[in-house]
């Protein structure tokens, strides 16, 4: 199986794959689609599905409901790809399945295509410039008929999200921000979610690893329910040399850690444990317990060596904080200094003694204006506000000890 579009139907534990595979037509090797099906998560797969023609797969709201489109038209499934039954000879292709059965989306340019008969007819709308610019535009479905989303890329690296309770005949702005940036729609209505990405560099193992933010939003938009900020491990090893999974480290009586975990399936002949970039104990087993640390940050990963002479470095640093005496102090202002203010392009964030995790900017009613990041575990953050209209905004900086907010000045 290779790495394809990942689909998932209402179904605890029902998701999908589809991926391609090379067959022979009058002698002449063409690249297929191929539907692969997991009902545990997708812990184990079986393939369900490999016509031998170009095609495309699309998930819907109901149970064991999937379509494929191409060959001789479109085909529609409802026991999780077994058997699929022709509905029609029409094969166009749409971005999203809706919420009722054989009703699809799609987004060219700035029309909007709706249908509710499985690709016979077509609603065409053209959405206004302000929604969609150029060919860098995608369509999503909502949570309750008729909403769906859109999102787009514009000029100087403007990413906007809108949203139109109508089946696409009205829209207005729910998310905007500077730079890249994913979209997801969820099932529940009103909310949706925000990814951004970025790749690190660490000197302490030397080695590459992801960093992924997910803001939840709420209200369509209106609110900021969560961010989640999720490490991913720091390369990519081959199978006959796995990285260590589920590296987990608690404290435990005040200064002590106990550290854990997943023993690979494979022969392993030992491992490295390592503290803040120094190793600290070789050892045969998968828990280590550290006394009596001093106070401080504490990181901690694992090197495994292989009996075929392969090193792989733990997937996750698990950090811990040691503090014996007193309670820390939430974030101060003091501790982040954001200069030059007032501004008319840039703003460095600089941190001193807190991680920060996030930071988006309010104009004088309080109202989000767009840009909120998640930026990288160093000192210094670049916040680019030369998109603003000139005038007063404040900084939402959440830290990994509170959030600090600082009154900026755009020029």
């Amino acid at each position: 199986m290779q790495t394809g579009s990942i689909m998932a139907d209402v179904t605890p534990g029902v998701v999908y794959n589809a991926d391609w595979y090379m067959a022979y037509v009058d002698g002449q090797p063409y690249d297929f689609d191929r539907l692969w099906f997991s009902n545990d998560y997708g812990k184990t797969w079986e393939v369900r599905d490999k016509p031998v023609y170009q095609s495309r797969y699309y998930v819907s709201d109901f149970e064991g409901l999937i379509y494929r489109t191409g060959g001789d038209g479109t085909h529609k499934s409802t026991d999780y790809a077994e058997t699929f039954v022709l509905i029609n000879n029409k094969k166009l292709s749409a971005k999203e399945s809706g919420l009722k059965e054989c009703e699809f989306f799609a987004l060219i340019g700035r029309g909007f295509y709706h249908t509710y008969d499985c690709f016979e007819n077509y609603i065409n709308i053209t959405i206004d410039p302000e929604y969609v610019y150029g060919n860098m535009s995608d369509v999503f479905r909502g949570g309750l008929p008729g909403e769906v989303y859109i999102d787009s890329w514009f000029p100087n690296n403007i990413y906007k999200v809108s949203f139109s309770a109508d089946t696409g005949y009205h829209f207005r702005v729910v998310h905007q921000r500077q730079g890249s940036a994913a979209f997801m729609s969820d099932r529940k209505a009103r909310d949706f979610h925000i990814v951004t990405s970025q790749a690190i560099e660490t000197q302490q193992p030397w080695g590459f690893y992801a960093i992924i933010c997910v803001e939840h939003y709420t209200d369509y938009g209106e609110t900021l329910a969560n961010i989640y900020y999720h490490e991913l491990q720091r390369h990519y090893p081959s199978v006959d040399c796995l990285g260590i999974m589920d590296l987990q480290a608690k404290v435990e009586n005040e200064n002590n850690v106990l550290l854990s975990w997943e023993m690979p399936e494979t022969n392993v002949a030992g491992f490295y444990l390592y503290r803040n970039g120094t190793l600290i104990k070789e050892l045969q087993e998968n828990t280590y317990f550290d006394e009596n640390l001093p106070d401080g940050d504490h990181n901690y990963y694992v090197k495994a060596l292989y009996a075929n002479g392969c090193e792989s470095l733990s997937y996750n640093v698990a950090k811990i904080t040691i503090q014996t005496v007193g309670i820390g102090e939430m974030g101060k202002e003091s501790d982040i200094v954001v200069y030059p203010n007032p501004s008319n392009g840039e703003l460095q964030v600089t941190s001193y003694k807190l991680r920060v995790m996030s930071i988006e900017i309010f104009d004088l009613l309080g109202k989000s204006v767009g840009t909120n990041l998640c930026v990288r575990p160093e000192t210094e953050t670049i916040v680019n506000i030369s998109h603003l209209p000139s005038g007063m905004y404040f900084l939402r900086i959440q830290t990994d000890n509170g959030i600090v907010t600082k009154k900026i000045i755009k020029q």
